[in-house]
């Protein structure tokens, strides 16, 4: 059994968070885990850790975070993650690439950081552009030039126009809306991959030469873009996909919008589901349910969700990931409220909602081997 550090419940510094959830979400969420006591426990109960999506920020380099320096976004090194892993035994980690202007830059920036031991990194997921007429050379030089890449992100999501639409991602502001690059840094509306005709059909000729190149997917979508990604990997079965960030479901507080969004996201997930190369990342869940750190009935209705995905994927295909790269509030929710939370209670809430839910077997799946037998670290 494991050992109390501390009788009082943990206090958590007081936020701010930008949405309400309304009734409707959480009157239509999955039965919650059994919930436990919110004191801190001993970091040796927590299980053996694989942390499967991390990132670096080099932006005062003036070299391949381009867009991150356009952003005004901090560098955060290696050591400034080993200070926030704290106790925390992180036995391996994977480093996602984080709006690279350079794939390849950022990529051999991560194998110099591997090659001197300043981080636990075993596995990159590198950048790189799938529409590009050059992809097949990019795909290999990657490759060829960074051993440790096992897998690639092209973000893709798209509700509409960035500015106008929440969940589109500023990342896809690098192309124009029919999928051409847009000029400068960020200089496009952003173009939908997934669902647009031409800009669709080069994408997928890029997609599907990951399975060459022995490399896997990491799917960054919105879930209005579930059906049309679904459609999209039962093309290619051969390339294994991981949906990041819980595939992204975005409740705000509108009865209306939250119960269309989750009836969306289930289809989507269903599908995906069904499909055995698909996995899923358990992270970034203040996006999902923003202030979630502070609010009990909001915590609730998080590990309600998350417990659902691991029930219908199965803890062999999902993996718990903090998402660390700059602290608390962007790693658990890409800015959409102020609440902060370190590495080792945002690890140890994860524990709580599934230690007696799950067996220690489904445990060592959802926080290591999933992630290892999904990147073959």
């Amino acid at each position: 059994s494991s050992t109390i550090l501390a009788q009082a419940p943990t206090q958590h510094p007081p936020c701010q968070s930008r949405h309400s959830i309304s009734r409707a979400a959480m009157s239509t969420a999955a039965d919650p885990p059994r919930q436990n006591s919110r004191s801190p426990r001993n970091n040796s109960t927590l299980p053996r850790i694989v942390e499967p999506h991390h990132h670096f920020v080099a932006a005062s380099m003036g070299t391949f975070h381009g867009p991150l320096q356009k952003l005004g976004v901090p560098d955060y090194t290696p050591e400034q993650l080993e200070a926030d892993m704290g106790d925390l035994q992180i036995s391996k980690a994977v480093h996602v690439e984080c709006i690279a202007s350079s794939g390849l830059g950022e990529a051999e920036y991560v194998e110099q950081l591997i090659a001197t031991n300043r981080t636990p990194t075993k596995g990159i997921v590198a950048g790189c552009d799938l529409s590009a007429d050059d992809v097949d050379a990019e795909l290999r030089n990657l490759k060829e030039r960074a051993p440790h890449v096992v897998g690639i992100r092209h973000i893709l999501d798209y509700d509409g126009p960035f500015g106008d639409a929440p969940a589109t991602h500023v990342a896809t502001t690098r192309h124009l809306a029919d999928g051409t690059p847009a000029p400068g840094i960020l200089g496009g509306p952003g173009v939908d991959f997934l669902r647009h005709p031409e800009a669709g059909r080069k994408f997928e000729a890029g997609y599907a030469l990951l399975a060459k190149h022995g490399l896997r997917f990491d799917l960054q979508c919105a879930p209005a873009q579930l059906d049309a990604a679904a459609a999209l990997i039962a093309r290619h079965p051969d390339v294994p996909v991981v949906l990041d960030h819980l595939a992204k479901p975005r409740l705000g507080g509108d009865m209306a919008a939250d119960t269309e969004e989750l009836v969306k996201w289930r289809r989507g997930m269903t599908q995906m589901a069904a499909m055995k190369n698909v996995y899923v990342k358990l992270s970034m869940l203040g996006y999902a349910v923003p202030g979630w750190v502070d609010d009990v009935e909001k915590e609730a209705l998080i590990s309600s969700l998350v417990c659902e995905v691991i029930d219908l994927f199965g803890p062999k295909r999902c993996m718990f990931s903090a998402n660390w790269w700059s602290g608390g509030v962007m790693a658990n929710s890409d800015g959409r409220d102020k609440c902060d939370i370190s590495m080792t209670d945002l690890w140890q809430r994860y524990h709580k909602w599934v230690k007696e839910r799950y067996t220690d077997d489904d445990l060592r799946s959802l926080f290591a081997e999933s992630a290892e037998t999904f990147y073959g670290i």
